[in-house]
């Protein structure tokens, strides 16, 4: 009996040993489905704008397909600067650059450079001779004391920018411009936009309005231009400068490029809005190109 008793506690232990090695049920899940068209894009692969310019493309990105060209013909505009040299006894130096031998007169309008001036600014009415008076006020020589010295730039910087200037240049050396120009036998300065117009305005033809939108922005003219494809390019069409007449002036299409600092130095264009009063804007510029060969370079 006893040994009955003890078969079966025997049986019950192994009864309840087994029951608690039994797998656990696993909840089974659907698989999840996939579809093309519920996929985003990152944050980092979107586009925008941003003060007028074009979301720039990658720098290393090829474009799919080459622009489309449109070329304009130049106008036949030229600068006699025969009457300004013959009355300053400026000469021209080196490469047709920068005016030699008339540093009285330079002094006297208050540059440091005397450069001439594009030859397309040629069409302006009356046609003055004039050449660009440059002003670099980090080269110029100021007393051996520094507080001084600090003073008489502070001075100066603040008659430049009272007394007014046509472009206020890039880089490490700040770089002015004016014009000069010989007026019945007198040489004169010419300051700001507001004096400009009152020279030349009302504008009365396009070969006129290229002239006085160069001179007024001095941004540059392009023509003759050819597809090159070892640059970059951020628009579907590249276009030679010209004017387009309007009710209330002309439109002309310019190009900027961008000289100093590092990096890429593309070349953006500008629609240049000119009324016949002189008055003149230009709200945006468009990135057109850049050449790769200049990525690296750092300009000051």
């Amino acid at each position: 009996m006893k040994n009955f008793s003890l078969i079966s506690l025997i049986l019950f232990l192994l009864s309840g040993c087994f029951a608690a090695k039994e797998p656990v049920p696993v909840k089974k899940t659907r698989p999840a489905q996939t579809s093309e068209t519920s996929l985003e894009l990152p944050a980092t692969d979107s586009r925008t704008e941003t003060a007028g310019l074009p979301a720039p493309v990658p720098e290393k990105a090829s474009p799919s397909k080459l622009p489309k060209l449109i070329n304009h013909p130049r106008p036949n505009i030229e600068v006699d600067l025969t009457p300004f040299i013959e009355a300053s006894g400026c000469q021209l130096g080196k490469k047709g650059e920068e005016l030699q031998g008339c540093e009285n007169l330079r002094a006297k309008m208050g540059c440091d450079k005397f450069m001439p001036p594009d030859p397309l600014w040629g069409a302006v009415t009356p046609a003055y001779p004039m050449v660009l008076c440059v002003i670099l006020p980090d080269s110029r020589q100021y007393p051996n004391s520094p507080q001084l010295a600090s003073q008489l730039s502070q001075k100066f910087l603040e008659e430049i920018e009272k007394e007014g200037y046509f472009t206020w240049g890039q880089g490490n050396k700040r770089r002015y411009t004016r014009y000069v120009i010989l007026r019945d036998g007198q040489f004169q300065l010419i300051n700001n936009m507001s004096e400009l117009q009152k020279l030349f305005a009302p504008i009365e033809s396009p070969e006129e309005a290229l002239s006085y939108a160069m001179m007024a922005t001095q941004f540059s003219a392009h023509y003759g231009q050819k597809i090159n494809p070892s640059y970059r390019y951020y628009t579907e069409v590249i276009e030679d400068s010209h004017v387009v007449a309007t009710k209330q002036g002309f439109k002309i299409l310019l190009y900027t490029h961008k000289t100093y600092g590092c990096g890429s130095h593309p070349a953006s264009t500008l629609l240049v809005t000119l009324r016949l009063n002189g008055m003149i804007s230009y709200p945006s510029q468009r990135l057109a190109y850049a050449n790769p060969a200049e990525d690296n370079l750092c300009m000051d």
